[in-house]
């Protein structure tokens, strides 16, 4: 559930996308341009293709950036949030690939402000307005990217809720939303080993072993004593570590 795959059919796309476009053409007279290729669609799902961008420039006002609003997205990507970039779409800055959001075109001036009003996004939280839930989501990334253990964090994770009624009300949709929520958040980081499921993960996590480090860091008789774990299992997880990727997505860290 942490991982969202959206399919979009490319002639439906093309068509609803140009619809879209001919009708702010219009609101605004200018004559129609034709749709992006279909590799520009297939490229970010957006009218952000390098030759649409320029054949729209009277009413485009750049690029914005639009993060995953989850909580599986790091700190430093959910800052970006909101940032326009003048220029070629192909020259955007690559903040972390379209898993963790995409850059979609800003209209200009009135425009614009007329499309942003009352305007939703989705998120693990449901569909949200991005200045609420931003600061809901900044302040659990600053914790979980932050020092301190695993228990550590989720202690200061459980203070999150009292922070505003808003932050309350997004916390009581995670925990509708996630299974075992936040507890979730940190075991499951665990399904990266090889071999480590779901369930496997949330037992290794009540009996202490509540990190990639802490598994490489315990014996193999520690592993064994865990309900699910046999010797097959632990010659897997000795035999195969994260890769570089998933390591620096488990910590949040910027590349």
């Amino acid at each position: 559930m942490l991982y969202d795959t959206i399919e979009v059919a490319q002639d439906g796309l093309q068509k609803s996308e140009t619809t879209m476009w001919d009708w702010i053409r219009k609101l605004l007279g200018a004559p129609a341009a034709r749709p992006p290729a279909a590799t520009d669609v297939a490229r970010s799902v957006s009218f952000t293709g390098d030759e649409f961008y320029g054949a729209n420039s009277d009413i485009l006002d750049g690029v914005q950036f639009s993060a995953t609003l989850q909580v599986r997205t790091p700190l430093w990507i959910l800052e970006h949030h909101g940032e326009v970039f003048r220029g070629p779409p192909s020259q955007a800055p690559d903040y972390g690939g379209q898993a963790h959001g995409i850059w979609l075109p800003k209209t200009k001036d009135e425009l614009g402000d007329l499309l942003q009003q009352g305007a939703t996004h989705a998120s693990d939280a449901g569909p949200v307005a991005p200045a609420d839930y931003l600061p809901f989501l900044k302040a659990f990334r600053a914790i979980v990217e932050g020092p301190g253990d695993e228990m550590e964090k989720l202690r200061l994770l459980r203070q999150v809720p009292k922070e505003s009624p808003a932050f309350k009300r997004f916390w009581s949709k995670l925990t509708a939303y996630y299974p075992d929520f936040p507890e979730s958040f940190f075991y499951l980081r665990l399904t990266e080993l090889e071999g480590v499921g779901p369930t496997t993960a949330k037992r290794l996590f009540e009996v202490g072993i509540k990190s990639i480090e802490d598994v490489h860091a315990a014996t193999d008789a520690d592993l064994l004593a865990v309900r699910g774990v046999g010797k097959a299992l632990v010659a897997r997880i000795r035999g195969a570590g994260p890769s570089g990727a998933a390591r620096q997505r488990q910590e949040g860290a910027s590349p």
